[in-house]
């Protein structure tokens, strides 16, 4: 991405191709930490927050209360 950045004056937009373009686009799910294990955050991204359990968590809570509602 580096060299094609600098034989262009178009703008460079990279998806997983290094930090070298104009414009560096990650995805959510990676810095958001949407996986179970930390090992799976991928190297060009920091995981500020694992949502991923908050969502485990969310959705227990929603399985128990479904199953309350279902027993009515």
């Amino acid at each position: 991405m580096a060299e094609i950045s600098k034989i262009t004056k178009m703008l460079t937009i990279s998806i997983g191709s290094g930090s070298k373009s104009d414009v560096q686009f990650l995805f959510a799910e990676d810095i958001l930490g949407y996986h179970n294990d930390s090992s799976k955050t991928p190297r060009h991204a920091k995981s500020y927050r694992n949502f991923d359990k908050i969502f485990q968590d969310i959705q227990k809570k929603e399985l128990k209360h479904l199953k309350n509602i279902r027993q009515m």
